[in-house]
């Protein structure tokens, strides 16, 4: 392979065990191999850069097949991801849409039932609160 002529190539780079894209350069492999000399790094002219090359490995600076094991780690490290950012998203939902409707149910129910000392508790603490910190008015 020519190591002087200018192409374009793909950075891929073995990051955790996982394989990241870090887009195209244009230069010499020598150049970029300079710019790039971890051997984690893998520099692919971009027409020889398979199309499953997620499901592979980089030793030496040299794109290899993974094994079996390394796929599935990997697949398992990405829905625990996935898993992870639903999660995420959903409290975030729950506290901006739901969290205040709770409450002001919760202080609904306090209101209507007194009898319920737990809520009665909870009920008297907010008003005290209220009257410690009462809204400014206008003067």
């Amino acid at each position: 392979m020519e190591t002087n002529e200018v192409k374009e190539y793909r950075l891929l780079q073995l990051r955790q065990e996982e394989i990241t894209d870090n887009g195209t350069r244009r230069g010499t492999l020598e150049m970029l191999k300079a710019d790039f000399p971890d051997p984690e790094w893998a520099i692919i002219p971009v027409d020889k850069v398979p199309g499953n090359w997620q499901d592979m490995n980089i030793e030496n600076g040299e794109l290899v097949p993974a094994s079996a094991e390394l796929i599935e780690t990997r697949r398992t490290a990405r829905l625990e991801q996935e898993v992870e950012t639903v999660r995420a998203a959903r409290e975030s939902r729950y506290r901006a849409e739901t969290d205040a409707m709770m409450l002001d149910a919760i202080e609904a129910y306090a209101a209507a039932h007194p009898e319920d000392q737990a809520f009665a508790a909870w009920l008297a603490a907010k008003n005290k609160i209220r009257e410690e910190l009462p809204k400014p008015t206008e003067k």
